[in-house]
């Protein structure tokens, strides 16, 4: 869906440069209006007519450009910075810390499984974390405990500041006896 969308809005962007192109060139007389039409030739007929029709597509054909370009501000990022030094700066990916948190969550004997996804705020990374969990334990002290190593590992082994950690218990699973 997404993939067609965008292929949509890219043509409209092309189709927009193409008609503000045309009309670029009838205004500048690169291509002859009267080619076209009656209307076309009496309303390039005027000095001034031409260069409001010319300044106006080159606008067009400039902000189209733009948004195909330099579409940056709605791209997802995929890293966090850690440590910026005085030659550059220092990212871990979100896959990575997705996966350190994981094994360590999974070190508990008390989880069956476990999720990790990762986003970025502007005071740290967010982490929603779905565990499967067995039966027998307090729901509360692993959600606690698991918040409490996250917290820890990522603070001081990797120096990502945490500023939101979610636990969803997906499922309880029981033993049987």
């Amino acid at each position: 869906m997404r993939v067609a969308v965008k292929v949509i809005i890219i043509f409209l962007i092309l189709l927009a440069i193409a008609i503000s192109g045309f009309g670029l060139f009838c205004s500048i007389g690169i291509i002859s209006e009267t080619q076209f039409s009656a209307w076309t030739y009496s309303f390039y007929d005027s000095l001034g007519t031409r260069a409001i029709v010319a300044t106006a597509c080159i606008f067009v054909i400039l902000i189209s450009l733009m948004i195909v370009l330099f579409r940056r501000k709605n791209r997802i990022e995929k890293s966090t910075k850690i440590l910026t030094s005085r030659n550059g700066a220092i990212k871990i990916s979100f896959k990575a810390i997705s996966e350190m948190v994981r094994s360590l969550i999974m070190r508990n004997e008390n989880i069956v499984s476990a999720n990790v996804r990762t986003t970025r705020e502007e005071e740290g990374i967010n982490l929603l974390i779905v565990v499967h969990l067995k039966g027998e334990n307090s729901i509360v002290d692993a959600t606690e405990n698991i918040e409490k190593d996250v917290d820890e590992f990522l603070n001081e082994r990797c120096g990502v500041k945490v500023y939101e950690i979610d636990v969803l218990i997906d499922k309880v699973l029981r033993t049987k006896e």
